[in-house]
């Protein structure tokens, strides 16, 4: 059947991570062409920063997806961690709009992207780029019970200490436990999507601490989406729902 795509992203009021959303949307589109011989369509949505809320952007693209011939329609959440987006709001927000748009088009939820077991896979790659080197694996961070165990579960697989930029232990409190002159290099992997305001504020502060553990060197991985091998991942999640 012909399938229409709708790629859901917490969203950002950085122009950055908005370029980067829409094209990520752009490149998934032509990627899928040149795979899929059905007609393709990839449709985007943001669960907090659009004007209207999630299930009102849904059913607009349910209602284009019937006028462009589409069959059925995906929703693939892109987030990396299973918290309260992906648990509560985007299936309460899926439900008003199948109640609500009296001609739905079929549709499923697709697994959150970080569940995809190729994740660990291209993390461990990218620590990989230096042997040796000190691990860390810097996320977001959730203040709900148990809401950072998939991350500690992740760093764990790839022999990494785990850290948070909005709650403890963060940066700067982990690599003053952890790091010591046995280990002269450190690469501290940003488990984010996007470059926008909290990457670069990451970037800003290794560069602060820097002097404070001089000689180690820091050096800081890029965002997920401008991984080369992220896409080939991302397409994979995509095609096996």
């Amino acid at each position: 059947m012909s399938t229409a795509y709708l790629l859901i992203a917490h969203g950002s009021r950085d122009a950055r991570s908005q370029r980067a959303f829409a094209g990520l949307a752009q490149r998934v589109t032509a990627a899928l062409a040149q795979q899929c011989q059905a007609p393709v369509w990839v449709a985007t949505a943001c669960l907090e920063t659009e004007p209207e809320p999630l299930h009102q952007q849904i059913m607009a693209v349910m209602a284009q997806g019937r006028e462009r011939g589409f069959a059925q329609l995906k929703l693939l959440p892109l987030f990396l961690l299973p918290g309260v987006h992906v648990r509560e709001d985007i299936p309460h927000e899926v439900e008003l709009a199948q109640v609500m748009e009296d001609k739905s088009l079929p549709l499923t939820i697709a697994p959150y992207l970080g569940s995809h077991l190729g994740m660990t896979a291209l993390l461990r790659r990218q620590f990989a780029i230096y042997p040796g080197a000190g691990r860390m694996l810097l996320a977001h961070g959730s203040r709900r019970l148990g809401g950072n165990q998939p991350v500690e579960a992740m760093a764990h697989r790839l022999d990494a200490i785990a850290a948070y930029w909005s709650v403890t232990p963060d940066l700067a409190q982990q690599l003053r436990r952890f790091v010591n002159h046995e280990q002269t290099h450190w690469l501290i992997q940003p488990y984010f999507l996007f470059t926008g305001g909290i990457t670069e504020a990451i970037a800003q502060q290794l560069q602060t601490l820097q002097p404070e553990f001089s000689p180690v060197q820091f050096h800081l991985g890029k965002p997920l989406s401008d991984i080369p091998e992220f896409m080939p991942l991302l397409l994979d999640w995509i095609l096996h729902q």
